[in-house]
């Protein structure tokens, strides 16, 4: 789902999961992040009341691929009960449950989720742009 990784990026990880036991690809958030509380002042027109500005100096969107030591993986997902699975968004989530650190790499590379549309268009646009540069 990440079409635009670059080799760079998938060694830097490797590398530091074999170093380390996990590691995971993050590039700084740059967007301003507001908290909405779920069930706050709604109106049939508007969707919530910002609650908060969410500092981002310290937040980092993960990306992929996320690498871990093998039985490492494994026993965290044994490790979970049936129950105990909602809220993990990722592999790294699982681990860090466990108390396992995880190594980031920071990358600022373009390895863009092509979740939607609107993703994939991002996506061929970047790559005629390459193409033709």
């Amino acid at each position: 789902v990440r079409p635009l990784i670059d080799e760079d990026l998938i060694e830097r990880t490797c590398r530091a999961a074999f170093a380390s036991g996990a590691a995971v690809p993050v590039i700084p958030v740059g967007a301003t992040l507001k908290e909405v509380p779920q069930g706050g002042a709604k109106g049939a027109s508007d969707t919530g009341w910002i609650a908060r500005t969410v500092p981002r100096e310290n937040l980092y969107e993960a990306q992929t691929p996320q690498v871990f030591q093998y039985d490492l993986i494994i026993d965290a997902y044994r490790e979970l009960e049936a129950d105990d699975s909602a809220g993990y968004t990722d592999d790294a989530s699982v681990i860090e449950k466990k108390g396992f650190k995880v190594k980031v790499v920071e990358t600022s590379s373009p390895n863009i989720k092509v979740t939607t549309r609107d993703d994939l268009l991002l996506v061929e646009a970047l790559l005629r742009k390459e193409h033709h540069d």
